[in-house]
């Protein structure tokens, strides 16, 4: 680990020789990768919660889809029940039951298993999945959902996950609607501030990919493809697909609108956020009068998308004060450049709820 953290010539080399994906230098760069990925989640390793961000910070930057590590596969056995199936945005996700050994024990763990929807995907479309797996991996943050492994079967790609039996948030929110949105909010706000320190994108933050656990902690999951490092640029430029922009169009940043595959930034996971915010409150997708997404693309790309503030009581109740109100208008400023970095969200969401 230290040859990640400590040795910045060190690190540099392994960087350039990631980068450059010479046949025979991707071996020993997988096998640090390896090496790194195994000493961050083991019990053993003594390093405190900043350390560990750093060591993410370094294996993101090396990290391409040519170097995934294998202690990112998932060991033991799996089975899916396939007639659990939830439609996801290019993919499938299923119920699973995940069978392993740990230190002579057997154990079992209910997990969620996304599936390329797709039988016979690009060569870039599994590298990206291969590749948000593995980004993935590396995480360990209360607000971000646990993700053990990569589950690959011939052709057939997996990721598997903590399985929640509450799902998204705003599918708890219909459920319990008197739930605490307020600590949703905030808790959210935790887990995209970590995912920024770590030098990560989330890139389609919005309610449904918020899932709520049994406690009713909210998670952040589904990176996505906005995780894409500089150091696989085929999968930055390869960008978001038209469906993707209309399937996300009400929370998505005007930046990402324009028509040559932009990359998300965090600027983008702060205004998307804001439009979170006012979902998570209002329980409604923004803009639910709405139909035409393709409307709501050009007048947000123009600048003529405006956000009438909601004046139901029963929304400022729920935490909708002219301090968030405010703060959420700074959020989604048209201009990135003048939008509050998320840590700055995040300190004054804990003050105004």
């Amino acid at each position: 680990m230290a040859v990640l953290t400590d040795d910045s010539t060190t690190y540099d080399n392994v960087r350039t020789l990631a980068a450059a994906k010479f046949d025979r230098v991707q071996p020993q760069v997988q096998l640090l990768m390896d090496k790194a990925c195994q000493e961050l989640h083991s019990s053993d390793a003594q390093l405190s919660p900043i350390q560990r961000e750093a060591v993410v910070r370094d294996l993101r930057t090396i990290l391409t889809s040519d170097t995934v590590p294998d202690s990112v596969r998932l060991p033991g056995e799996l089975t899916i029940d396939y007639s659990t199936a939830i439609v996801n945005h290019g993919s499938d996700i299923y119920k699973g039951e995940w069978r392993t050994i740990v230190r002579g024990e057997p154990r079992r763990k209910v997990v969620a298993v996304k599936r390329l929807r797709d039988p016979n995907p690009s060569a870039v479309r599994v590298r990206r999945f291969l590749y948000e797996g593995t980004l993935w991996r590396m995480l360990a943050h209360d607000n971000v959902v646990p993700f053990y492994g990569i589950h690959a079967e011939g052709k057939v790609i997996e990721l598997v996950t903590l399985w929640v039996e509450n799902r998204d948030a705003m599918t708890y929110i219909r459920n319990v609607p008197g739930c605490h949105r307020r600590a949703i909010i905030k808790g959210a706000a935790y887990g995209i501030s970590y995912l920024h320190r770590c030098n990560i994108v989330h890139g389609g933050i919005c309610g449904s990919n918020i899932l709520i656990d049994d406690s009713g902690r909210p998670m952040m999951c589904d990176f996505g493809l906005a995780t894409a490092s500089n150091a696989d640029g085929d999968l930055i430029n390869a960008g978001a697909s038209t469906s993707q922009t209309t399937t996300t169009a009400r929370w998505i940043a005007p930046e990402l609108t324009s028509f040559n595959s932009p990359v998300p930034v965090p600027a983008s996971d702060v205004f998307s956020f804001a439009r979170t915010i006012l979902e998570i409150l209002t329980g409604e997708k923004p803009f639910p009068k709405e139909k035409n997404t393709f409307k709501l693309i050009a007048d947000l790309r123009d600048g003529r998308l405006q956000v009438a503030r909601p004046d139901a009581p029963e929304v400022v109740l729920r935490g909708l004060t002219d301090g968030v109100w405010a703060l959420m208008n700074e959020m989604w400023k048209q201009d990135l450049r003048q939008r509050p970095m998320m840590k700055d969200v995040e300190a004054r969401l804990e003050q105004l709820m």
